[in-house]
């Protein structure tokens, strides 16, 4: 089993790396001849004595998802990971439709609000998007940054009213915070 936990994670570290579409099919092809030697020679991964064979590795898990086993049977089925890539490397997305699409890519990738990033997204100015995203972005008088409506209106929502109040009086942008 251990051939094979070693081969499954050469498989799934040349999908990780992007590596050359014939070293990922390599490696592909050396984890399914590890894979049937065990069979052949042990029976499935699943199998209730290499299962217990196998138990206090942490990547016993990672061998049981390379077949889909039937214990009334005894008999197993290859997983996808055999027969073709199973991983992608996460391409960064380039452009954004809509400035609520850009607020969702930048939510993903950036995990904030990222106005620089969605700017480039949308390939216009923040200036000319941010009335769009109006209700859906707050620009927080305490940290300073834009937030997204669920986080700038969850917690201590007086003292943020409070703080929106105090600082419309010298801000105009917001004044419509100090009215919600």
């Amino acid at each position: 089993m251990i051939q094979v936990r070693d081969a499954v994670r050469q498989c799934l570290r040349t999908q990780l790396e992007d590596a050359d579409e014939d070293d990922i099919k390599l490696a592909r092809t050396q984890l399914n001849q590890a894979y049937d030697r065990f069979v052949a020679r042990n029976g499935p991964v699943s199998d209730r004595v290499n299962a217990l064979a196998f138990r206090g590795d942490p990547d016993l898990p990672l061998l049981f998802s390379l077949e889909n086993y039937d214990s009334e049977t005894n008999k197993a089925v290859k997983a996808a990971i055999f027969r073709e890539r199973t991983i992608q490397k996460q391409k960064s997305i380039t452009s954004a439709e809509s400035p609520k699409e850009a607020v969702i890519i930048s939510l993903n990738e950036k995990g904030r609000v990222d106005l620089p990033h969605m700017a480039s997204l949308l390939g216009r100015p923040a200036e000319d998007f941010l009335p769009e995203l109006k209700g859906i972005l707050f620009f927080n008088p305490q940290s300073h940054e834009w937030e997204t409506e669920d986080h700038y209106l969850s917690g201590d929502v007086r003292e943020k009213l409070q703080t929106a109040e105090v600082a419309s009086v010298n801000e105009p942008r917001f004044h419509e915070m100090s009215r919600r």
